[in-house]
């Protein structure tokens, strides 16, 4: 019980931030007999009001008049397609599971790095994905 709490509250901080900027959010929560799962999700459409070419910094403003700089980093393509005026659609997917097994397993950590980028010539866009793998003894 104390496990399944703990992720409960992980989802809602970890939605804080995003909700800073009033985005539409939403959080799922399953679990089943030896493990549990959390999903947030945050999504936000916005306006591109000015473009900084040198530094790559799309300046963006939601309905609601908030306005936040994006970096937007080498790797993305079609950058030099992006106006002002351009209405963007932001998503911010974050998950933690945990799975509780017996295992005599070495304890370990790793990380993986994943990401799809836009089509030369497409509408600018991608996905980026990061996943945390650890095997650890339950010590309490």
């Amino acid at each position: 019980m104390k496990t399944w709490i703990f992720l409960v509250m992980a989802a809602v901080a970890m939605m804080v931030r995003p909700a800073l900027a009033q985005p539409q959010t939403s959080v799922e929560a399953t679990k089943g007999a030896g493990t549990a799962t959390v999903t947030g999700t945050a999504k936000v459409t916005a306006t591109v009001v000015e473009i900084d070419p040198a530094t790559r910094t799309v300046t963006l403003k939601d309905k609601n008049g908030h306005i936040v700089d994006v970096e937007v980093g080498e790797e993305a393509r079609n950058f030099g397609q992006l106006k002002v005026g351009d209405v963007v659609t932001i998503e911010y997917r974050e998950a933690m599971s945990l799975t509780l097994s017996k295992t005599s397993g070495p304890r370990s950590a790793s990380e993986r790095t994943m990401g799809q980028r836009s089509s030369p010539g497409a509408k600018p866009g991608g996905t980026i994905g990061r996943e945390i793998t650890v095997m650890a003894d339950v010590v309490a």
